[in-house]
């Protein structure tokens, strides 16, 4: 999708491509084939944006904004190392594309639509799955198609 009144992705300065990543333990793959093709195409990095909410108990102290860094190291490195095993298959399948990653604890699509502002492109997800009132978006989905300010790539995945 791209707004009729915003420039092309060629004619956007942004050298990055996001791709929003929600579920680290089935990272769906048709989502994160697009991303890396999308980057190596572009010769642009990729930057995977993961979002983990905090624990219910943790709003209170005013952490559901803050970054991983404020957490413990145990929480921090397993975040990372999901991620990592996430994106392992498409680094091995793109060597070329330079990857980021960032890794935040807020409100999901804020968080997704921040990390875009070097971007030329923006990757999300769409489940496919069938209802009696036809196909569905997430809210995060939602959000960035209707806040967006670079183009996105929505891509259905199982």
């Amino acid at each position: 999708m791209v707004r009729a009144n915003e420039r092309s992705a060629a004619e956007r300065p942004g050298d990055e491509v996001v791709v929003a990543l929600q579920n680290l333990k089935a990272a769906p793959g048709p989502l994160l084939d697009f991303a890396f093709a999308a980057a190596s195409a572009r010769g642009a990095t990729l930057r995977a944006v993961h979002v983990r909410k905090l624990p219910s108990s943790d709003y209170g102290y005013g952490l559901a904004t803050a970054s991983v860094g404020y957490l413990d190291g145990d929480l921090e490195g397993q975040v990372n190392r999901e991620l990592e095993r996430a994106l392992e298959p498409w680094r091995e399948k793109y060597p070329r594309v330079t990857v980021e990653r960032t890794i935040d604890l807020a409100f999901v699509a804020g968080a997704v639509l921040r990390a875009t502002a070097e971007a030329g492109l923006l990757v999300v997800g769409r489940r496919t799955h069938r209802s009696a009132l036809g196909t569905h978006i997430g809210p995060v989905t939602h959000a960035v198609l209707h806040h967006s300010t670079v183009p996105v790539a929505v891509v259905p995945h199982d």
